[in-house]
């Protein structure tokens, strides 16, 4: 009975052992992780996808993850343009990847419509979160986003980035990206990656392109305004009267 129960018990604090995850940044120009929660990208002619950690790597591929702002089934795909190499979305196969096109609605996850399981990034890459995002960038909540997935013959260097850009995307437009680290592929259905060791964008460092930042401020910084806004009323009014 103990060597029964010490079995299980052995079982159950291995498989509480946590994955190893590495965190993909997506920014206009960065070699570490802004933390933007999301990061702002005015020019999606030139961006940059890269991974923290020294001496932190990735496999060749990297899954670039593209979300058009109200895009559709009939959204035809941007191109993804990597040194001199057009891409378009595939890759279907690596790292599990199930679907190369997906519309993505309220209650769904990014990662999870592409058909990987995103234990790093905890399932943040979801509808309301990026539609957070949306708010925060002064952007009108999306009703829909057509994900597109490209398969990247690149591979990714801890604190380095790689250079992209994005043709024929509107503002609103979400950038993250999913690989695996160096120890190799493994065939556990929905877990691609060796022992869950996965690479990927959680939505603190995921891109979201926009012709123009308007952050919305909180409403602590709103009452601030107003009250400051009052406090200049008497000094207007005695400058008009002279």
């Amino acid at each position: 009975m103990k060597g029964t129960l010490l079995a299980v018990l052995i079982t159950v604090g291995l498989a509480s052992v946590p994955a190893f995850g590495d965190q993909i940044f997506v920014c206009q120009s960065c070699t570490t992780p802004p933390g933007g929660d999301p990061n702002f990208i005015t020019n999606a002619s030139s961006f940059d996808v890269g991974l923290a950690g020294k001496g932190h790597s990735t496999q060749s591929a990297v899954i670039v993850i593209v979300g058009v702002y109200d895009g559709t089934s009939a959204t035809a795909a941007p191109t993804l343009t990597v040194g001199t190499t057009a891409y378009t979305p595939g890759g279907l196969g690596d790292w599990g990847e199930t679907a190369d096109k997906f519309t993505m609605v309220a209650g769904q996850d990014a990662y999870v419509d592409i058909g990987f399981n995103d234990i790093n990034g905890g399932h943040s890459e979801t509808f309301s979160n990026w539609n957070l995002g949306e708010a925060k960038a002064g952007i009108a909540a999306a009703t829909s986003f057509e994900l597109f997935a490209y398969d990247v013959n690149t591979a990714l260097q801890g604190n380095s980035s790689v250079a992209m850009s994005l043709s024929s995307v509107p503002q609103g437009t979400f950038v993250i990206a999913f690989s695996c680290s160096p120890k190799g592929a493994d065939s556990e259905s929905g877990m691609p990656c060796l022992h869950g060791d996965i690479a990927s964008t959680p939505f603190t460092n995921a891109g979201l392109i926009t012709t123009h930042i308007t952050v919305v401020p909180e409403p602590g910084s709103l009452a601030l305004l107003g009250s400051g806004f009052i406090g200049l009323l008497p000094t207007i009014r005695r400058f008009q009267k002279r």
